[in-house]
């Protein structure tokens, strides 16, 4: 599972990295927090089960890089392994090719300017 959370913490670590470059001040920090990271935790099934939700929550959760992570440990600290651990490794590594680059550039953006 370490390799895992190496990955999700470079996804998150993008994500926040992306906030920055783009925050006009620093009190705009917060609303990252209070808009973002809070209902991930709640809808991503590491509390409540996703199978519970209304359908659209649902189909959101999956969205969330969040849920795919949780979903590949649970599975792999239980030893229940599936081709669903498969396709949320491969989300995982999706949001990370797609996050890395994305901060990098609005960071460059942000200190150069």
């Amino acid at each position: 599972a370490i390799p895992l959370a190496f990955v999700t913490g470079l996804v998150f670590a993008a994500l926040a990295l992306m906030l920055v470059g783009v925050a006009p001040s620093i009190g705009t920090l917060n609303n990252f927090f209070t808009v973002f990271i809070t209902p991930l935790f709640f809808f991503s099934g590491i509390f409540f089960p996703i199978e519970g939700f209304p359908d659209i929550l649902g189909k959101l959760a999956w969205a969330s890089p969040l849920t795919h992570s949780a979903h590949v440990a649970r599975g792999l600290t239980l030893g229940n392994l599936d081709w669903g651990m498969a396709l949320s490794t491969l989300a995982l590594l999706g949001w990370a090719v797609v996050t890395l680059p994305l901060a990098v550039r609005l960071m460059r953006r942000r200190l150069i300017k």
